[in-house]
């Protein structure tokens, strides 16, 4: 059970290797948004903002939830 912890903690960590992820994950502590939303408070591309978001995803860092047919993110 330690390896599978410490194993975690690693890829948690990874996940949190990249400075936008960082930024797009303080973003998300002040409530849900969409890509556009991410795109625009972090001054990035939009494919860098749903690149960085599917690697979040992936770790199931963030989650998603459908509002219309916006994709929100928390």
């Amino acid at each position: 059970m330690k390896r599978e912890v410490q194993q975690f903690k690693a890829e948690f960590f990874k996940a949190l290797s990249h400075p936008l992820r960082v930024q797009i994950l303080e973003l998300l502590c002040e409530g849900d948004k969409n890509v556009n939303e991410l795109q625009t408070l972090c001054g990035a591309e939009g494919s860098a903002v749903s690149q960085q978001l599917a690697i979040l995803r992936n770790k199931k860092i963030v989650t998603t939830s459908k509002e219309g047919t916006r994709v929100l993110y928390s």
